[in-house]
């Protein structure tokens, strides 16, 4: 079971940067990037709902 976790482990790792090396990429699209900071305050209410569920114990297949 380790051996699976840490290859999981080491396969995000590399889609994560993939995906980091691509999200630095199209920012450099100023149209792209106004876009994305547009988005920032619903991503930080996502993110604040999601925190909150993990925090109180709910699992996601409850809601």
């Amino acid at each position: 079971m380790n051996l699976m976790r840490q290859r999981w482990s080491e396969t995000y790792r590399t889609m994560s940067r993939k995906f980091d090396d691509f999200l630095q990429e199209q920012l450099q699209d100023p149209e792209i990037r106004e876009e994305y900071e547009a988005l920032q305050p619903e991503h930080t209410v996502i993110q604040a709902m999601i925190d909150a569920r993990k925090k109180s114990g709910i699992e996601l297949n409850i809601i």
